[in-house]
């Protein structure tokens, strides 16, 4: 079955007023990607047992191949894992795994950047990462074919009653870890990650068991919001889950106390790949004995960073280059084990300008996307989609047919529900495409809210006599 490109989270029925999204709007473009091409000839991919790079050089010529780490930028040179002549094909990296990744100095590069220079160290091209991989598994995992979804769901029979097909879970990657001292959990819950050993808690992987397998044998995908839940105070520096915090998460200030993951130390990479994969690998086998998990959200409202996925006060560029890495080691964990499961940015209705005048707090949405396609391009484009939240302009108020900051131009302050095809045509644009195709849209959350029961059934009345009885069904 082939998946849809829109789906629907929550407030799902209005997306039949989109159903057929414009092709093509029009309005000023605040902003835009520089042309579509191939920015270096360095190609890298993965498959179980190695990387392999077509490298930019003549054959013959010496060159030198380097593997930087997440936190590092591309005038490191760490100790090469090649150097000699460039062969007359691909360049093969045998892949320690297990035990073996850690040991003496090995590691897996699958998570790192590559690098090629001359013999005198000077770049051939830009570095790049892997952005083809070869999955453990392909067995078809399809999306239901409708498009109704619930947010966070807490009843599982409503949601067969009213025929949902898909929902959204929140998932807090540090409740998957096994305090120190908890006995060994066995060899089902126990992965080691380039030397590191993780520990995964049983009895919270029973929880998400049960809610996973239930909605799977119902038929409804599960697309999975993974968050980085942090404390009011910095734990010690020696505690099990301190390498998870981003060093400049600001903990008081964090209104939800959800921060940015840490990319900064290789443990930190370790945990954050490890539980990803971990999860990738459970929750898509063929045999589905616990259920699968159709996606993999990268946090949640990225776009309002302080508010939501907290790094401090930083701009557009510091925020883009970390969630960029964030996207890709999580696209990375997962397509190890299975081709079909997608990462995707979760993104707000302020699509181009921002939800508040706190530059350092927020940014726009669309200034985001653009940044996101262009790092994801430069490092070796993959397949990942967009979460999007169509909240109505006043969050208390879901006639959204009244936003005003929601217009019919690129450049509108909003994108809600009144003029979602912007979205869709939009992301059409060449040079937003992956491999010739738009990514994918997710309408992760949008509710509507009403402050009492019968509020809600006025407003639903009011949104049936606006657009019809299936709105409001």
């Amino acid at each position: 079955m082939t998946r849809p490109r829109f789906l629907s989270i929550g407030f799902a029925r209005l997306l039949l007023l989109v159903a057929a999204a414009l092709p093509g709007a029009t309005g000023c473009i605040a902003r835009t990607v520089k042309a579509a091409g191939d920015p270096a000839a360095l190609r890298v991919s993965a498959d179980r047992d190695a990387i392999h790079l077509q490298l930019p050089a003549t054959p013959g010529t010496p060159v030198r191949v380097y593997a930087l780490a997440a936190h590092e930028d591309d005038a490191a040179r760490p100790t090469p894992l090649f150097a000699g002549p460039a062969p007359d094909g691909p360049l093969t990296l045998a892949r320690p795994v297990g035990a073996a990744a850690g040991a003496g100095g090995q590691f897996d590069p699958i998570y790192r950047r590559f690098l090629v220079t001359g013999d005198t160290g000077t770049p051939l091209a830009p570095a790049r990462w892997v952005s083809d991989v070869a999955p453990a598994a392909a067995h078809p995992m399809p999306w239901p074919g409708g498009i109704k979804g619930v947010s966070n769901p807490v009843d599982f029979d409503d949601l067969n009653a009213l025929g949902v097909k898909h929902v959204h879970v929140n998932f807090k990657l540090p409740d998957l870890f096994l305090t120190p001292e908890a006995p060994d959990p066995g060899p089902e819950f126990v992965r080691t990650v380039n030397g590191e050993t993780l520990r995964f808690d049983p009895a919270t992987l029973a929880a998400w068991d049960a809610e996973v397998k239930r909605m799977t044998d119902d038929g409804i995908n599960v697309v999975a919001v993974f968050l980085n839940a942090v404390p009011r105070e910095g734990p010690a520096s020696d505690h099990y889950l301190a390498p998870l915090i981003h060093p400049d998460t600001d903990l008081a200030g964090a209104p939800f106390s959800l921060g940015a993951f840490n990319l900064s130390t290789e443990r930190a990479v370790a945990m954050y790949t490890g539980a990803l994969g971990f999860m990738a690998e459970r929750y898509s086998r063929a045999d589905r004995k616990h259920g699968w998990i159709g996606g993999y959200i990268v946090g949640n409202e990225v776009d309002s960073h302080w508010t939501w996925h907290n790094m401090g006060k930083v701009g557009l560029e510091t925020l883009a280059r970390h969630h960029a890495q964030e996207m890709r080691l999580a696209w990375l964990a997962v397509r190890q084990h299975h081709a079909e499961p997608d990462v995707w940015v979760s993104l707000t209705h302020s699509w181009a300008r921002p939800n508040s005048n706190t530059p350092l707090k927020n940014c726009a949405g669309k200034d985001l996307l653009i940044r996101l396609t262009e790092l994801s391009r430069a490092g070796g484009d993959y397949r990942w989609g967009v979460a999007y939240h169509p909240y109505p302009q006043n969050l208390f108020q879901p006639k959204f047919w009244n936003d005003r900051m929601a217009m019919f131009g690129y450049d509108s302050p909003m994108i809600t529900f009144k003029n979602i095809e912007l979205l869709p045509a939009y992301l059409k644009r060449p040079e937003m495409t992956f491999d010739g195709e738009p990514r994918r849209v997710n309408l992760a959350d949008d509710p509507a809210h009403a402050d009492t029961l019968a509020a809600m059934r006025e407003r639903c009345d009011e949104l049936k006599a606006e657009t019809g009885p299936m709105a409001a069904e």
